[in-house]
């Protein structure tokens, strides 16, 4: 790269290993498709890796998937950090063009011949990092490769709502106070002296794959920057705000969902299908895929149909109403809503029928009625009483990291462990016979909320 060029963007498109042919990329993000800032997040002047995580709660069931720089994808360690060590590098000593002066690319790598590298998702329940290793840069910010991105938290009141085009993550506030809104912590970088740390900021890296895929948005004309911003497909779709919790601001949210399936799914359709946790993973016979959703929730009763356009694509929005309305208060009570579409392809003959990934929403993530909030960390695990009469434990896990679940009667471990994968709620059935549950981690990571893993959990709902 000339000496005077400064300034990359970088939009990379990971593909599942279908060697041998044309692939197509339906594309998935973490950021609300707008571009503000150029960064190498802690990097400074050296080199090593950013990456943009992808829950599990969200890409749960998704298959797999002139200075030089690296494009790979990476799981999660035990202790909650990105397994930056182990990165599997699937595109290297790429080059920008040679050119002077501040310049900006859309960079795609396809995957789609044999002489590619085939990149499989990790399957352990921690979702994946996307990773980019850019060299050293000894000028920076004179000099050198950075991220597209955009902001995460803002600083003022009003910054983030499109004045001059800056359009921050938009964040819900919390416990209605200015200043405590949620911190995402999606997006990380490497430091050449401490190890990962996250950014407060959503990196421009996305997923491409050739299966369907879902995405959520919160959708508000008001607060989303017009065009491209609106709905907001960043870290709004993953807490939006329906209800305006700061109470201040005036923001009412709908929500809507985007399925892009590819053009062998032209003029197709989805089915929409909702639950407020994940149930037991299963296969539909003659469909392509695992069904994530739980079958017993009383939210599997509603569905939606999209229909897909020429290009496979196609989406639904769900109007709540104005900001007094019993629907809209009867879906911010929720404290988590999980996604997952069928679709259907009218060709070829006979019809096929796949699914996506999940998606998760945090409608509500404050402590309310009879939920309540814990950490569980490396050697702290969470101890939940159980009384007599509680049949069931709802619990979610805001990450970062899997959290183990063991029952116990008394000292006594009773079997059936289960597993809360990142950013996803489970409800667990209770043994008649246990006093206590235990909440367990690895996770040493040190986060807005506390050490290892913020727990939501709740008896009986």
């Amino acid at each position: 790269m000339r000496a005077t060029t400064s300034l990359v963007v970088g939009v990379a498109a990971l593909a599942a290993p279908l060697l041998g042919q044309t692939i197509e990329q339906n594309r998935f993000g973490m950021w609300d498709r707008t571009s503000e800032f150029s960064s190498r997040g802690a990097l400074g002047p050296g080199g090593g890796q950013v990456s943009q995580k992808h829950p599990w709660g969200v890409v749960g069931g998704l298959l797999s998937t002139q200075e030089s720089f690296d494009v790979g994808v990476t799981g999660t360690l035990p202790s909650g950090y990105p397994d930056y060590a182990n990165t599997k590098f699937y595109a290297t000593k790429l080059r920008m063009p040679s050119q002077q002066g501040i310049r900006a690319w859309t960079v795609t790598h396809n995957l789609n011949t044999s002489s590619n590298a085939p990149v499989t998702l990790p399957q352990d329940g921690t979702g994946f990092h996307h990773c980019w290793r850019l060299p050293s840069g000894a000028s920076w910010p004179t000099d050198g490769l950075s991220v597209h991105m955009s902001p995460g938290p803002w600083t003022l009141l009003y910054a983030w709502k499109c004045a001059n085009m800056q359009h921050a993550e938009m964040q819900r506030y919390e416990t209605g106070r200015l200043n405590v809104y949620n911190y995402e912590e999606l997006a990380w970088s490497d430091t050449p002296s401490a190890g990962p740390v996250y950014q407060p900021l959503a990196w421009e890296l996305e997923v491409g794959t050739p299966q369907a895929v879902l995405e959520g948005g919160a959708a508000n004309a008001t607060f989303n920057c017009p065009g491209v911003g609106n709905p907001n497909r960043g870290y709004a779709s993953l807490d939006p705000d329906f209800v305006d919790y700061f109470q201040r601001l005036g923001r009412y949210d709908d929500y809507t969902w985007f399925v892009e399936a590819g053009a062998s799914h032209a003029w197709g359709l989805a089915v929409l299908f909702h639950s407020r946790v994940l149930g037991t993973p299963f296969a539909i016979p003659g469909v392509r895929g695992t069904f994530l959703l739980d079958v017993t929730d009383p939210l599997f009763a509603v569905t939606h149909v999209i229909l897909l356009g020429a290009t496979g694509s196609g989406s639904f929005t769900l109007n709540l109403g104005p900001p007094t309305s019993s629907a809209r208060r009867l879906v911010a009570g929720l404290p988590t809503w999980a996604s997952q579409a069928v679709v259907f392809s009218p060709k070829p003959a006979p019809p096929s029928l796949e699914l996506t990934n999940v998606f998760t929403m945090r409608v509500r993530t404050l402590d309310q009625l009879q939920f309540k909030s814990g950490f569980a960390a490396k050697g702290s695990p969470l101890t939940i009483l159980r009384k007599t009469g509680d049949r069931t434990l709802y619990i979610r896990n805001d990450g970062h990291g899997t959290a183990l679940v063991q029952q116990y009667a008394g000292q006594t471990l009773l079997p059936g462990a289960s597993a809360v994968f990142d950013r996803a709620a489970v409800r667990i059935p209770l043994s008649p016979g246990a006093t206590r549950v235990v909440v367990s981690s690895t996770s040493t990571v040190s986060n807005r909320w506390g050490s290892g893993i913020r727990i939501l959990y709740a008896m009986n709902y």
